[in-house]
């Protein structure tokens, strides 16, 4: 059996998230400086892709790197499986199209697609790579459903995602700030992701035969701007539909980077990511 999860946009709950259009923009204008502050993107990303050397046998087979942006890791696919037969898809045009410059014998194709209606052929592929892409999703269950829709049976699905509790010290320290000049106010600083029990969920009910495994990482950093100044880098600034809109003031953030020296090590501030491993299997036909 394939996919047990039926998307219905109806009965969906409402996208009150993540904008597709934000996400594929910020991400396309951050191409160029991508690459040189996607550290921990890359350390996951080569993870994953150890993880799949693993699953995989045989060199000539056909992979799918959903997700791909500047085509790094593409390229260290290629490296992994010579004679494999990739393609690279991403939701950012600009992405792609700096893939095809940089990258270009990376992959056989490039194309521009929404990981959630995937641009390709069912059946196809004998792995489904995605490293650190589906966290911009409301609910993962429907890229799990296209994810095996385009698995050959016996195929794999490896990707990665953020969990809740990644960059906890900046969010901590934006409610504190928060609270101390708004009264409490809500406000939505930092990217949400799932926690463990809802992408458990999403697994549950598209991917049954799915296995994740939480890893902690951490990176440090001389100072919150630093910090911040990757964030934008890569793309994934604060993308909510909740976000505070307008400038942020100086005295808040302020005391924003005030409140996170806190947490400062010897080896500078400490930004946690919490990183879930996901492999599948797509079942063999009856």
């Amino acid at each position: 059996m394939g996919c047990q999860f039926k998307y219905n946009a109806e009965e969906s709950d409402p996208v009150t998230g993540i904008d597709k259009q934000l996400v594929a923009s910020s991400f396309g204008h951050a191409a160029a400086t991508y690459d040189a502050l996607a550290g921990l993107q890359k350390e996951v990303g080569v993870s994953l892709i150890d993880l799949l050397t693993q699953k995989i046998t045989g060199s000539r087979v056909e992979i799918a790197d959903i997700g791909c942006g500047t085509g790094w890791l593409t390229y260290q696919l290629r490296s992994r499986f010579p004679q494999a037969s990739i393609t690279g898809v991403d939701l950012a045009e600009g992405m792609v199209e700096f893939a095809r410059a940089h990258q270009q014998e990376a992959a056989e194709e490039w194309l521009v697609g929404d990981m959630e209606s995937i641009p390709l052929t069912s059946d196809k592929f004998d792995a489904v790579y995605s490293n650190m892409a589906m966290q911009w999703l409301e609910d993962p269950a429907n890229w799990f459903c296209e994810a095996d829709r385009i698995l050959k049976p016996g195929g794999w699905l490896i990707c990665s995602t953020l969990l809740q509790g990644t960059l906890s010290e900046l969010q901590a320290s934006w409610e504190e700030a928060d609270k101390l000049l708004t009264g409490n106010i809500p406000a939505t600083h930092v990217n949400q992701f799932q926690t463990r029990q809802q992408l458990s969920l999403s697994i549950a009910k598209s991917i049954p035969k799915g296995e994740f495994q939480e890893q902690t990482w951490v990176r440090h950093y001389a100072s919150v701007k630093d910090i911040m100044g990757e964030l934008k880098g890569i793309g994934a600034h604060n993308l909510n539909a909740d976000r505070p809109q307008g400038i942020t003031g100086k005295t808040r953030i302020r005391r924003m980077m005030n409140h996170y020296e806190i947490y400062r090590q010897p080896q500078g501030l400490p930004t946690t990511y919490k990183v879930a491993f996901i492999a599948y299997r797509k079942p063999f036909a009856d």
